[in-house]
């Protein structure tokens, strides 16, 4: 055979090749979900659009979102997680009269003279929900309400916040402040925390054992220790820098 004609039979052999080539990537595209040739096919035949939960807006009001927690049967709230939802609307739904409102980031406002606050506080689970609020009382006196609440001393709020005790509990407000039996019957020390911390860093101030006061934070750090260690050597009690009966005797009657 000359030449030219093994130039001819050598394209003639290259275009086959590439004419199997083609049609093998034809197929395939065309039986590969998503492809543009199958996209349609597969998205109708597998897409299943996702459930959503209605999401209240940020821009709602306090009371809108109480009424969307109160009503609707599934909500979210932005950087709320749906347990801290779940919870939220319990109480919403449970204690209608004691909340107010719903803050953006999910803490309940309360309305201090309702009748349903003392049970609203009594049935707070922590870590479950960001909080509760009332205007013009600190978050170290909403602890302590809800530790009061919880024994069971909580009679009621004035429409300021105010407890109002039951007949069995001590006087509020007097300069032996008030002060949980559930505090009293522990020790507590560095590594503590909680609203019975706050109140001994209340108390801790209010002695003015420090020219500047502790932060109120609930966390029994090494400045609480140290205020606690001044306290009892100003005191004339074991320094020990832990919160036991004869330290909480003299914090409450100093």
């Amino acid at each position: 055979m000359s030449k030219a004609g093994d130039m001819l039979l050598g394209l003639a052999g290259i275009g086959a090749v590439a004419y199997m080539l083609t049609r093998s990537s034809s197929a395939q595209a065309a039986s590969t979900p998503g492809s543009a040739a199958g996209a349609g096919t597969s998205s109708r035949a597998t897409g299943h659009p996702a459930s959503t939960v209605p999401a209240v807006p940020a821009s709602a009001s306090p009371q809108q979102r109480l009424t969307a927690l109160q009503h609707d049967a599934a909500v979210s709230l932005p950087g709320l997680s749906a347990a801290q939802v779940g919870r939220l609307q319990l109480l919403a739904k449970g204690f209608a009269g004691a909340i107010s409102g719903v803050l953006a980031n999910g803490i309940l406002q309360l309305n201090p003279a309702n009748a349903g606050v003392p049970s609203l506080l009594a049935n707070l689970v922590p870590n479950q929900f960001p909080g509760v609020s009332i205007p013009g009382v600190s978050a170290a006196e909403m602890g302590r309400l809800i530790t009061l609440a919880r024994e069971g001393q909580l009679k009621g709020l004035t429409s300021r916040g105010t407890p109002i005790l039951k007949a069995s509990a001590p006087p509020s407000g007097s300069s032996a402040n008030y002060v949980s039996r559930a505090c009293q019957s522990r020790t507590w020390a560095v590594g503590s925390s909680g609203t019975c911390v706050v109140t001994i860093q209340e108390l801790l101030n209010k002695s003015g054992t420090l020219n500047t006061p502790l932060a109120t934070d609930g966390q029994f750090g090494p400045l609480t220790e140290f205020a606690v260690r001044l306290f009892q050597q100003d005191h004339g009690l074991a320094v020990d820098g832990v919160v036991g009966p004869a330290t909480w005797s003299a914090l409450i009657g100093g």
